[in-house]
This record gives structure tokens, C-alpha cells and sequence, in this order.
């Protein structure tokens, strides 16, 4: 199943390395590059520095991570919530 998390932080690469662990297919969206890259290129938590599974791959790009997926996991800050999903739901 394809799923998309929404942070990239701490707990939402750690529950994509889970879902990817169970066979899914996990794009994760952060607004920090930093992350996007250190996931993307490095295979690395982008707070832990542990590996995960190079299957999982990370965005920019919040329009790509609601296309790949009809499954959005939230795992933004409760004050960035609001914002986020207002701008989903101006994709539908």
C-alpha cells in the first residue's frame, strides 16, 4: 500500500521505517531540505542517525506525497496542523 507521512521528524520517520518494514511503499514530506536529503541520499533518521530502509524515500513537495496516496499520516506539531491541512485539502 502506497502511504504518505506528513513530518518527517523524529516520530514520522520512525513510523515509516515501521510501515516500510511491513511492505509499504512510504513517501515522507518535510519542509526541511535537510532531512529530505539526509533520508534520500544517506538512507539515515534524520534525528537519530540510525539507518533505515532505502525503500523509503522523502519529498518537499506536500502536492507529491497527497498524489502518491490515498493514506495520509499526520505527524506534524499540533501548530503547524491547521496549515497543513488546509493546504491538502486545496489539492482535492
Amino acid at each position: 500500500m502506497n502511504i504518505s507521512i506528513i513530518g518527517g521528524g523524529a516520530w514520522g520517520t520512525t513510523l515509516a521505517q515501521a510501515l516500510a518494514d511491513n511492505n509499504h511503499d512510504v513517501l515522507i514530506n518535510d519542509i526541511n531540505p535537510d532531512f529530505v536529503k539526509k533520508i534520500n541520499e544517506n538512507h539515515l533518521h534524520p534525528f537519530f542517525d540510525t539507518l533505515i530502509p532505502n525503500t523509503i524515500k522523502a519529498t518537499t513537495s506536500l502536492l507529491e506525497c497527497v498524489k502518491h496516496s490515498k493514506v495520509l499520516v499526520l505527524c506534524v506539531p499540533t501548530k503547524a496542523m491547521r496549515s497543513v491541512l488546509t493546504e491538502i485539502s486545496s489539492f482535492r
